[in-house]
């Protein structure tokens, strides 16, 4: 007797006795892994025919249920395809995979999704704490859970967003740190290479993608006009995680035969549809800024415009401000070392190159500069994250108070 052709289903006997029938089903129209449907019955006729009951159902629709509530970890992967990639950037989409593969899925993603209860959400924080991860780790772990349930709750997917009732772990609170304008002063004094790269940072509290993507052709240096200079933040230069494109996963592995995207040969930048990109130099990609307040027209203190002069003039760039060879950018990871490296020669306190940012804010706070206008040189969007960013010194707050005690003492 011939066997069955591809796509016919299979049949066979369970352990517990009962036969079973698997028929193909077309492949997940968002995520593209393969979908199956089980019939179970006692004998194996009433299997063959339950199955040749689905297969017609099939065939005159198209495609037909599972019979079976979506796990977490399949709504996962279908809310990361649907929901986070096409609107997000590929850093945050990296991010939260990376989230649901090494804590998520481990703990609970063998649970369905609509039967989730508050003791899988805890569950999940009890072994992110066993693993020893952070306070921090465990907060973002929490965020990315909530927010995918919400649109499972939204999609009727799921009854209610359990996690939205379940207590989250306690984020810790960091004091941001930022340079005084005296050690700022110290710092920009002593470097000599690489003084410019810096001064952009402290002095128009740029996001470092924005730094490093600059370009020569959207910076307008003093040219003897009379014009004021400035600097068009039209690019950020951003580390995309190359994905697969040799087609969906097929049993746990790729077509390819390859475990990381980066080695697949049909491999694929996994850039948003609607996102302005452009390929700067292996995995490192020019992006638009995510906000319309992020692209912004930024003027130059002269004294930081002659800096830039300079540093034009020895290093010799052909597309990039600041670059490590002729039309290459700096590789982010690379700039973060040498931030650090500097740090330390002047002997600061190790932080981060963002606190570059708070700096800058803190320091338009003190000169008195009114906070709209903060918010459009950082460019952001919200007045309360500028208000975020700035750190008023002892100094300043002596003299806010000084006013008070007069006020009340004259």
């Amino acid at each position: 007797m011939a066997g069955r052709g591809k796509g016919e289903g299979s049949i066979y006997k369970e352990a517990s006795g009962l036969w079973a029938a698997v028929i193909p089903l077309p492949p997940d129209p968002v995520t593209g892994k393969r979908r199956r449907k089980y019939v179970r019955a006692k004998s194996k006729a009433e299997a063959v025919r339950k199955m040749r009951a689905a297969q017609l159902e099939l065939a005159r629709t198209g495609d037909i249920s599972t019979g079976r509530g979506l796990t977490l970890a399949e709504w996962l992967d279908r809310w990361i395809e649907q929901d986070v990639a096409p609107r997000r950037k590929p850093a945050t989409t990296a991010d939260y995979r990376s989230v649901i593969r090494v804590h998520i899925n481990p703990a609970i993603g063998s649970r369905r999704v609509d039967q989730l209860t508050a003791a899988d959400v805890r569950t999940l924080h009890a072994r992110i704490a066993a693993a020893g991860a952070s306070t921090s780790t465990a907060a973002k772990v929490h965020r990315v859970l909530r927010a995918a349930l919400a649109v499972a709750e939204r999609e009727e997917i799921a009854p209610r967003n359990i996690a939205r009732l379940v207590k989250a772990p306690p984020a810790p609170i960091r004091a941001p740190r930022a340079m005084t304008a005296d050690e700022a002063r110290v710092f920009l004094a002593h470097r000599t290479t690489d003084r410019a790269r810096w001064m952009v940072s402290l002095m128009l509290g740029v996001r470092q993608g924005e730094a490093l993507g600059m370009t020569l052709d959207h910076l307008h240096l003093a040219d003897g006009d009379g014009s004021t200079p400035w600097v068009d933040l039209a690019w950020e230069l951003r580390r995309v995680t190359w994905a697969h494109g040799c087609g969906p996963t097929d049993g746990g592995g790729w077509p390819c035969g390859r475990k990381r995207g980066s080695d697949c040969p049909d491999r694929t930048a996994p850039i948003p549809d609607g996102l302005e990109a452009e390929q700067a130099h292996g995995g490192l990609w020019l992006l638009r800024p995510k906000t319309v307040g992020s692209h912004r027209r930024v003027a130059l203190p002269s004294v930081l415009a002659d800096a830039l002069t300079e540093h034009i003039q020895v290093a010799r760039p052909t597309r990039f401000v600041f670059e490590t060879a002729p039309g290459l950018p700096v590789d982010p990871r690379r700039d973060y070392g040498a931030w650090k490296a500097a740090l330390a020669e002047e002997g600061l306190p190790e932080m981060s190159l963002h606190s570059a940012r708070h700096t800058c804010a803190t320091l338009l706070l003190e000169a008195g500069v009114p906070l709209r206008t903060a918010q459009e040189i950082l460019g952001q969007t919200q007045a309360l994250t500028t208000a975020r960013y700035q750190h008023p010194s002892l100094g300043v707050q002596a003299q806010a108070l000084d006013a008070v005690a007069g006020a009340l003492t004259q």
